[in-house]
Order: structure tokens, then sequence, then C-alpha cells
């Protein structure tokens, strides 16, 4: 049986690159759900005529930072897989 050729070519290359965006933009987008939160958090304490949600201010930290924590261990998860598939 003859050996597959395991070289990448530059359709490959090109594919990598794509995930590699994909897995930035997802990262990204991520930082700003949580930021948003926060800043919802924030806006809330600061605002007067918005002092019957000020009980879910720690709430709406406590989401933001779990987004914030969930995107980054998902983007490292997905850049480790994507190093150990195409070395």
């Amino acid at each position: 049986m003859e050996e597959e050729n395991k070289e990448l070519i530059l359709r490959d290359f090109l594919a990598i690159d794509r995930t590699r965006l994909a897995n930035q933009r997802t990262l990204l987008s991520m930082i700003r759900t949580g930021l948003y939160f926060m800043v919802m958090g924030l806006s809330v304490l600061s605002l007067s005529s918005l002092k019957e949600l000020q009980p879910f201010v720690p709430l709406f930290f406590v989401t933001g930072i779990s987004i914030l924590i969930w995107g980054w261990i998902g983007y490292r998860k997905m850049e480790r897989k994507i190093k150990t598939m195409y070395r």
C-alpha cells in the first residue's frame, strides 16, 4: 500500500488560519459580553433611578467575571487542540 502524503498544502494552512481567527473572534466576543455585564452593574450602582435593581449588582459582576473566565478557558482549550492537530 502506498504511504499517504501527510504534508500540509496551502489550503490546509489557510484553514488553520481561519480556525485561529474564529477562536480569537470568539474570545473577543466573550470579553465584550463579560465587560457589558460589569458595566451594567456599575451603571445600576451609579444611577439613582435604578435603585430597585441594586440587589442584582453582585449578580451582574459575577456573571461578567464568569463569562470572561469561560471565554479564556475555551480559547486556551481550542488553541491547544489546534496546536496538537497541526504540528
